[in-house]
């Protein structure tokens, strides 16, 4: 399956924020899904997982993680 990766700036957009606010939101863990780590500084998110993370609420990395490790269900 190949599933569309997308940048800071698409993740930004679909939250409606800006570039800036999406890496601070990153860096104080309010922005759920963890990005893959691809070479050097280059970071990406799954779609299906930043649509899902948006369909819940957009809850904390803290809370992101117990959804899907299935403590918060």
């Amino acid at each position: 399956m190949n599933e569309k990766l997308l940048r800071v700036k698409d993740v930004a957009a679909m939250l409606a924020v800006s570039k800036p606010t999406a890496y601070r939101m990153l860096s104080a863990g309010k922005l759920g899904p963890r990005p893959l780590r691809l070479t050097g500084k280059i970071i990406r998110w799954r779609e299906s997982e930043i649509e899902a993370w948006i369909a819940a609420g957009c809850p904390n990395r803290a809370t992101w993680d117990a959804m899907q490790k299935g403590e918060g269900k």
